[in-house]
């Protein structure tokens, strides 16, 4: 999976919204806020992901993805 694809999304910072858009891609069993709009995606069978955003609109109601990147376990 090219995670380019995933890359300029936008998604609603609400908990799920990152979580829904790395599941359509991702076996994920858990997603964590590591802090400053960074997260953390463990996998079923795979390395972690470690997913950086950034606040879309002044609210913070909205993030984009902006890279995702494979971590050592």
């Amino acid at each position: 999976m090219d995670t380019h694809d995933l890359t300029q999304l936008k998604v609603a910072n609400d908990g799920s919204g990152l979580r829904n858009a790395l599941e359509a891609h991702y076996q994920v069993k858990s997603i964590a806020h590591v802090g400053n709009f960074v997260f953390r995606a463990d996998r079923e069978d795979a390395a972690p992901l470690r997913i950086t955003t950034e606040p879309v609109d002044l609210a913070m109601q909205t993030i984009r993805i902006i890279d995702i990147q494979e971590i050592d376990r």
